[in-house]
């Protein structure tokens, strides 16, 4: 049960990301973007984009591997965009 409202908070935070980056694009419209760039950790991303996508992906028939990697290991990016981008991959395979 712990582990299914931590996959309900996480779906909700990216629900939140998503509206924002929609008031994102109004501000690239406008030519007012803020990127804010910073250290992700590469584990941690993709084990919440493992609990978001896997979801919809059983629905289709299909399977999502996420090999582990050292928690060291991380990007520097601005998190939120960066999580979308892997999001827009993974579902348009």
């Amino acid at each position: 049960m712990k582990r299914d409202l931590e996959r309900i908070e996480r779906n909700y935070l990216h629900v939140t990301r998503l509206i924002n980056d929609v008031l994102h694009f109004a501000k690239l419209d406008a030519g007012r973007v803020v990127f804010e760039s910073r250290r992700v950790p590469v584990a941690k991303m993709l084990e919440e984009l493992e609990d978001f996508v896997a979801p919809q992906m059983r629905a289709q028939g299909r399977r999502l591997t996420v090999r582990p990697c050292a928690p060291e290991i991380a990007i520097w990016a601005d998190e939120d965009k960066a999580r979308q981008i892997l999001v827009n991959l993974i579902a348009n395979r």
